[in-house]
């Protein structure tokens, strides 16, 4: 009997084992996490977004806000908290939940700074070269600096231009260009881009008649483009009609002033304003008007 107590114990060892093996292991438990544990946000700042993960567990995550600020949805891996749009320095909790797991974020909310800031209206702008002038306006915040003007490009503004608003003059000739204009307040500043387009033209091709009709060849014409506010009169020829009184100019801007200039013991100068054709026939009024035929003498009785 003395040898069995070894084999005993060999036995309970052997079954310990075996009972061991087949005891199933207890289940990984659940965790939850999240992409940040705290933010600084800005009260009106922007959105922003947080992550939770979730492992070992096919739980919905949930989602709680306490403190200042809202949340766009309540479940899902993802969340979209909006700071505050008005007020002081806060804080705010947000909080994942899942598989009886929590984890909270602390969120904390500045007050808003105030940032100035500078705008231009309208922030561009087309022109024509010669045209009338434009108005820009500018609108600043959360400053008291002046405001100042600059002009990069073609065309003017008054000198030493300040406040919230200034005028812009195309300049009077030349072909298409443009022009940046930088309003400055502080250290801020904006800009407004200005298209200056050339102005259209075109080409007169037109005749001098006598007063009879026929051709008047030999005469000086020329054309005066009409003044504006911004330009004065700009003279194109003149030129000689052909044999046929036809005279041709160019680059002409409408309206215009034909001028016909006759040789001084012909004609005196005549002048048509606000003219728009490109094919105008004039005609030419002698010194001395058409002769008056009399009327025959009555042959005296027999």
């Amino acid at each position: 009997m003395k040898h069995l107590k070894p084999i005993s114990a060999i036995i309970f060892i052997a079954l310990a084992i075996i009972m061991g093996a087949c005891t199933p292991a207890p289940p990984a438990s659940a965790t939850l996490t999240v992409d940040r544990n705290s933010a600084i946000v800005s009260v009106g700042g922007a959105a922003e977004t947080f992550t939770a993960d979730l492992t070992n567990s096919t739980d919905t995550i949930t989602w709680s806000l306490a403190g200042a600020g809202s949340i766009a949805n309540t479940t899902g891996a993802t969340v979209t908290y909006t700071p505050p749009a008005s007020g002081g320095a806060s804080s705010a909790t947000l909080t994942a939940s899942a598989a009886g797991k929590t984890v909270p974020i602390s969120i904390t909310i500045n007050a808003q700074t105030n940032t100035p800031s500078l705008t231009i209206s309208p922030t561009s702008a087309t022109t024509t070269v010669g045209a009338s002038s434009l108005s820009f306006t500018a609108s600043l915040t959360n400053s008291t600096d002046s405001i100042n003007w600059s002009l990069s490009g073609a065309g003017s503004i008054p000198a030493s231009s300040t406040g919230t608003s200034v005028s812009y003059t195309p300049p009077a000739s030349g072909g298409a260009t443009n022009a940046t204009l930088t309003a400055t307040a502080g250290s801020v500043s904006a800009s407004a881009t200005i298209t200056v387009n050339a102005q259209a033209t075109i080409t007169v091709t037109g005749k001098v008649l006598n007063f009879d009709g026929s051709a008047a060849a030999g005469i000086n014409v020329q054309i005066n483009d009409a003044a504006t506010a911004l330009k004065t009169t700009k003279q194109i020829g003149p030129v000689v009609t052909d044999s046929t009184g036809t005279f041709t100019l160019t680059g002409v801007q409408t309206p215009y002033t034909l001028s016909v200039i006759p040789p001084a013991n012909v004609a005196a100068p005549q002048t048509w304003a606000n003219v728009t054709r490109t094919d105008p026939t004039v005609v030419v009024t002698p010194l001395a008007g058409p002769p008056i035929c009399s009327a025959p003498k009555t042959p005296p009785a027999p």
